[in-house]
């Protein structure tokens, strides 16, 4: 399911750390989550990194990183499909709700209809609900 070279608990926590140093702010659009940070040393490549590791773990999103004046714009967009803008729904609340970290994203996204499961290490393994994973 997943090429990522991380963990998604290891990328939850990385991205506490990251709203923590520099969110700067928050929107959603008709088909995307746009985070707003403050482009600090390193921040840039940071969010890039993020993203990159993103794409592997869930390639049906599209990622943008791009700057404007001081900020670092992470724009996560997808298809205009129930399951998809649900995903997207629950990655706007991301920066609410890190301290839940990853278990409590998937707690919020089986809410939302999808059907995930995990491994006995908490890996995710399958994530369903009409989105090709």
């Amino acid at each position: 399911m997943t090429t990522a070279s991380d963990t998604p608990q290891e990328r939850m926590a990385e991205y506490a750390r990251l709203f923590d140093h520099a969110l700067a702010g928050r929107e959603r659009t008709d088909d995307a989550v746009i985070w707003r940070f403050t482009a600090r040393a390193g921040v840039e490549a940071w969010v890039r990194d993020l993203a990159e590791r993103e794409a592997g773990c869930c390639p049906f999103l599209t990622y943008t990183v791009t700057t404007y004046d001081d900020q670092v714009i992470y724009r996560i967009a997808g298809e205009d499909d129930p399951m998809v803008q649900a995903a997207l729904d629950e990655i706007d609340r991301v920066p609410e709700h890190v301290a839940d970290g990853f278990p409590g994203l998937l707690e919020r996204l089986r809410k939302a209809g999808f059907d995930i499961r995990t491994s006995n290490d908490g890996a995710l393994t399958t994530a369903s609900g009409g989105v090709d994973s």
